[in-house]
């Protein structure tokens, strides 16, 4: 699961050639709400991404399309099986749709690395 990395998905990509990709939610939507405001299109997105089966994912496209036809191109230019639950592949079992298990493993990596530098910059006093 990654947002920005466009290195690391061609790199998963090679080293796990039967791996599936997803993108993480909530960074698809910093993105969106970055050019679609307001809690009514945030709702949206989320209800799209929650969708669990193909009726469910389109009936959430149309309310979206009702309210923003801007918003809905813009969605429509990301591949469903990278972030709506409908068409996750059920091989993974797993449908979590933030990585904020990776996004805390990086906090406390990062955290690590400061007290590991503080650590070595005390030993210098």
């Amino acid at each position: 699961m990654s947002d920005k990395q466009k290195g690391l998905i061609k790199a998963v990509q090679i080293v796990f050639p039967d791996s599936e990709h997803r993108f993480c939610v909530r960074h698809l939507y910093e993105n969106y709400g970055k050019l679609f405001k307001g809690e009514t299109l945030k709702n949206h997105l989320w209800a799209i991404a929650r969708s669990t089966n193909s009726d469910k994912w389109n009936e959430n496209r149309e309310k979206l399309r009702a309210d923003s036809q801007q918003a809905y191109d813009w969605l429509d230019g990301k591949t469903p099986n990278q972030w709506v639950k409908a068409f996750f592949s059920d091989f993974p079992k797993c449908d979590i749709l933030l990585n904020n298990m990776s996004e805390v493993y990086n906090r406390l990596n990062f955290c690590h690395n400061i007290c590991a530098f503080l650590f070595h910059l005390i030993s210098y006093l």
